[in-house]
């Protein structure tokens, strides 16, 4: 298999594909609650379930249309509800590999234009709230 620079993911808005990115960071964050005791001799002892549970990425791409800064700047909306990211196969074939349903924020939204012509953006995403995996057929 060759190797690639990142990973396609796919975002899905409204039942709209608003953005095909790319991303090098995709994080799970489970926080733990300590609840350590004073009978517990010094050893740190976690509840077995996350206190808090997050999904954060960031991307980066081409400008292709404005979906994405029109809901940054147009609208004033940052939160997106019940949002479709789904991560496609390495082959460029648009096969999806894995999906999952999550409502997010976009923190941030950027764009820069190089001297050839070319727009790209890059943008930073946080869930909110819980998630679930989409079955992939």
């Amino acid at each position: 298999m060759a190797r690639r620079k990142g990973r396609n993911i796919q975002l899905t808005v409204n039942s709209a594909a608003i953005a095909v990115m790319n991303t090098h960071t995709i994080a799970f964050a489970y926080n733990p609650v300590d609840v350590t005791g004073y009978t517990d001799s010094g050893f740190v002892t976690y509840l077995t379930t996350a206190g808090s549970k997050q999904m954060t990425f960031d991307a980066s791409g081409f400008v292709n249309g404005d979906a994405l800064k029109n809901y940054m700047v147009d609208t004033g909306t940052f939160h997106f509800a019940d949002c479709v990211v789904e991560w496609l196969a390495d082959d460029d074939s648009g096969d999806v590999i894995y999906g999952m349903t999550v409502d997010l924020v976009m923190s941030n939204y950027t764009e820069n234009g190089s001297k050839d012509g070319a727009m790209e953006f890059s943008a930073s995403f946080a869930s909110s709230g819980s998630w679930v995996k989409n079955v992939i057929p």
